[in-house]
């Protein structure tokens, strides 16, 4: 079965050392502003995402 998607071994391990260095990223920075600055940051993306996607979706442009 072809999957447009197959990219082999090599893409996947690329790809995941690359999730993972920039997961780590993240949690070292919500380690360096407590809770209430990562609650902060983790509401403030949602909306801005929530924002774009939905100017995004109803063709208005910035």
């Amino acid at each position: 079965m072809y999957y447009h998607h197959d990219y082999g071994i090599g893409h996947m391990l690329v790809s995941a050392i690359i999730h993972g260095l920039i997961y780590g990223l993240i949690f070292r920075i919500f380690r360096l502003i407590g809770l209430p600055g990562s609650l902060l940051f983790t509401v403030l993306i949602i909306a801005a995402l929530w924002f774009w996607l939905g100017r995004k979706s109803r063709g208005i442009r910035l």
